[in-house]
């Protein structure tokens, strides 16, 4: 066990990568300055600077690598329940962040598909699943599943570049399956796992 960081309230909401030198990178919400961090030990140690210092921003915060070592985060700006990601690369060590959605940005995650194309899961506005994908330098978001209580998501992409979402419906304490196979979000129920209860 090894310590990383132990600076304020540090540790919340944390997510890892290992890069190609098999070096890791960790970033977390420190929630005593409510502030987005950033841990690695690519030098031999661990060294930890910050993303945003806004103040409370970086809950529900998920990382994904690229095939260059390069860093994608999506992530929460508490104060507007923003979505928002930050991106750098392995050659840099400055973030340059965007906002994708500014009404909601609850219980994100990120993938990338094989072209390094991140795509995010998150709890829009209205409670509902939504998904965001860049496509060259702009992103585009919508709600893909009206359910009014979505809840801890996680995404992945499989090596047809579908994707894969799950998660949990709070109303009805349910986790559900979703997917894209055609490459468009089918207007159908999704996948109960372990249950036969729909939505």
């Amino acid at each position: 066990t090894t310590s990383v960081y132990t600076s304020g309230d540090s540790g919340w909401h944390n997510s890892i990568v290992i890069d190609s030198n098999d070096k890791a990178h960790i970033v977390f919400y420190r929630d005593d300055n409510s502030n987005l961090m950033y841990s690695t030990n690519k030098t031999g140690s661990w060294v930890t600077s910050s993303i945003e210092t806004s103040n409370n921003v970086g809950k529900y915060c998920n990382l994904a690598i690229d095939s260059n070592d390069g860093l994608h985060v999506s992530y929460q700006y508490n104060s507007g329940n923003e979505l928002r990601y930050a991106y750098k690369s392995a050659s840099s060590s400055s973030w340059s962040t965007t906002t994708i959605d500014n009404t909601g940005g609850k219980f994100t995650s990120i993938a990338l598909d094989s072209n390094d194309k991140p795509h995010i899961a998150y709890r829009d506005s209205g409670g509902d699943l939504g998904y965001a994908e860049k496509t060259g330098g702009s992103w585009s978001f919508s709600a893909v599943q009206s359910v009014g209580d979505t809840a801890f998501t996680s995404i992945a992409i499989d090596s047809n570049d579908d994707i894969h979402i799950a998660y949990y419906y709070a109303n009805i304490k349910y986790m559900f399956h979703l997917t894209d196979p055609s490459g468009s979000w089918p207007r159908t129920t999704p996948e109960d796992i372990g249950s036969n209860t729909a939505v």
